[in-house]
């Protein structure tokens, strides 16, 4: 599954909406094209997939090197990977720890720098609505500031209708995005 670089995407702040069925195909694949097909380098971060699950891969994709991974996960389920490019976050309710953190590392990249923000479905789960709100809200506007290409994934379902409504109006770009039968991924 492929989202096909779109230039207006670069420098700006996206809302990807997935389907539940092709959420963690599109979540896996979308920092390789990212890196390997548009040149960026970033931060992928993750209240969904511990490190440890998805290091072999984005080493076997050769972007290992291009990404600083934000680990959410981890410490929840028991674990303690260290490295140096991975930081973890003891509790993903800790928005405000989140924010410091993106915001030190995202300065260690060049201008051609991205964000992918996996996902604030799961972030829903720890935090209240209005918190999330106002930290994606935040987030965006420094990623914005910055000129970080930004993506805040998120399933597509009932529970966050609301969320992504209000989100929508600080987004540059509100995606949702379908696979078709063939497997190639659409934009709506």
């Amino acid at each position: 599954m492929k989202v096909e670089h779109r230039e207006d995407w670069i420098g700006g702040v996206s809302i990807l909406v997935i389907p539940p069925e092709s959420y963690v195909d599109i979540s896996s694949e979308l920092p390789v094209e990212i890196v390997n097909e548009w040149g960026l380098e970033g931060i992928f971060v993750s209240a969904n997939k511990p490190y440890l699950t998805v290091e072999e891969s984005f080493r076997d994709a050769g972007i290992l090197d291009k990404i600083i991974f934000v680990d959410c996960a981890s410490r929840l389920a028991g674990d303690n990977p260290s490295g140096k490019r991975v930081v973890l976050i003891n509790n993903p309710a800790d928005l405000t720890q989140l924010t410091i953190n993106i915001t030190k590392i995202i300065e260690k990249f060049g201008e051609r720098k991205f964000l992918i923000f996996d996902s604030l479905t799961t972030l829903l789960i720890y935090s209240e609505f209005s918190l999330l709100t106002r930290f994606v809200h935040s987030l965006g506007l420094i990623m914005k500031a910055r000129k970080v290409t930004t993506f805040f994934l998120a399933v597509e379902q009932e529970a966050t209708k609301e969320m992504l409504k209000f989100l929508s109006s600080i987004a540059d770009n509100y995606v949702q995005l379908k696979v078709n039968k063939e497997g190639e991924v659409t934009v709506v």
